[in-house]
């Protein structure tokens, strides 16, 4: 075991207790979602095994740029002391600030979406107008392929496979 000074244990105490708070406050995001936009319980537990994940990646991390791989007690407690103070003192603000958010952002969403709904809706009935005024115009003047095909099903009496309506017998 190497020899660690007190003033980096400090520091690295300290950074363990940020990135607790960090994590918590990552927690309350994923919380703000649950509460706001993901309602279904397999997205829920997806959601929360892909923070776990996350946080103990990060703790993972933390560790080998801290300890050189080693677990330490005071790193992990720093990380909990972190974590619960956050949850205890300002996640419940932040919980609510975030959901205002959310629901800010998809209420601007939905008026965007309704809007530009609205603006596709009449570039589509332009353009279509736009396709039968040409549609019309080039009918008499030209033997389109399209009028061929629309003549020789209109002209003939029976079906469209060549029979006639009589009943066979």
């Amino acid at each position: 075991m190497g020899y660690i000074d007190v003033a980096f244990q400090t520091y690295t105490f300290l950074f363990s207790v940020a990135l607790g708070a960090l994590l918590c406050l990552l927690y309350d995001l994923l919380k703000a979602l649950h509460l706001t936009c993901i309602k279904n319980v397999v997205a829920v537990f997806i959601t929360d095994i892909l923070f776990f994940i996350f946080a103990a990646m990060a703790t993972y991390c933390f560790l080998i740029l801290t300890s050189k791989g080693q677990v330490r007690m005071f790193v992990i407690s720093g990380i909990a002391l972190g974590f619960f103070t956050f949850r205890l003192t300002l996640s419940r603000f932040t919980v609510l600030m975030l959901v205002n958010v959310i629901e800010f952002f998809r209420s601007i969403l939905h008026v965007t979406s309704k809007f530009t709904a609205s603006v596709l809706s009449t570039i589509n009935k332009y353009l279509i107008n736009v396709a039968n005024s040409c549609k019309k115009l080039l009918q008499p003047r030209l033997n389109v392929l399209y009028n061929c095909i629309k003549v020789l099903l209109s002209g003939k009496k029976g079906n469209r496979n060549g029979g006639s309506n009589q009943a066979e017998g």
